[in-house]
């Protein structure tokens, strides 16, 4: 186990490090959003180097803000969806 990672008594990682640790490893960009508020909880550095801004600049944000306007309202269904059926479901769009 690295230096600095938490374990239970099992000596298994806390899963909530393993998860940061994806986000943060992952070689693409990861979003991670509040379905009910629409909020960019999380950002990891590839979707900031994507979008050319801070990850202080894009938490907090409407994820909306930053697809193409013609389909906004698309995005906006699939989030209603999502909130009317509590469960996520991974689509492209």
């Amino acid at each position: 186990m690295k230096d600095g990672q938490k374990s239970n008594s099992s000596g298994i990682p806390d899963p909530r490090q393993k998860y940061q640790i994806l986000v943060e490893c992952a070689p693409d960009p990861i979003f991670l959003v509040n379905a009910v508020t629409q909020e960019i909880v999380e950002i990891n550095e590839q979707g900031c180097e994507m979008l050319g801004y801070s990850e202080a600049e894009l938490e907090g944000s409407d994820v909306l803000d930053l697809h193409p306007q013609k389909n906004s309202d698309e995005y906006r269904d699939l989030f209603s969806q999502i909130q009317k059926k509590q469960q996520l479901r991974t689509r492209e769009l």
